[in-house]
């Protein structure tokens, strides 16, 4: 079957501003977690999380493991967020790259 032929631009310019623009509007004290799962919801995350760190982003999040180890190659100095935890054997991997895991189990926080 075909695919439906799609462009999309990203504007990091742009994509700043709506950041700092959406932060303007929280309370004081308050940080927004930007969300540059699934390659920045197929985005780019290569463009998309300096982007936001750029723009003050303290905390991006990512689906996974994988996800946050090549987000921290991008973003160094950034909180990285795994929304969907750890899984068996990714636990060194987490630590190596001080990545904060989503935790719903207790299975998971013993996790070589």
């Amino acid at each position: 079957m075909p695919t439906r032929p799609c462009w999309v631009e990203i504007r990091t310019q742009s994509l700043e501003h709506n950041y700092r623009f959406l932060q303007s509007l929280a309370p004081p004290g308050v940080e927004l977690l930007a969300i540059v799962k699934a390659d920045a919801y197929g985005h780019s995350l290569d463009l998309c999380a300096p982007a936001l760190v750029r723009a003050g982003a303290q905390s991006i999040a990512v689906t996974s493991v994988e996800e946050g180890v090549a987000a921290r190659a991008l973003c160094p100095n950034t909180r990285i967020v795994v929304l969907a935890g750890i899984f068996p054997g990714q636990g060194v991997a987490t630590v190596e790259h001080c990545l904060s895991a989503v935790v719903w189990e207790l299975a998971q926080i013993d996790n070589p």
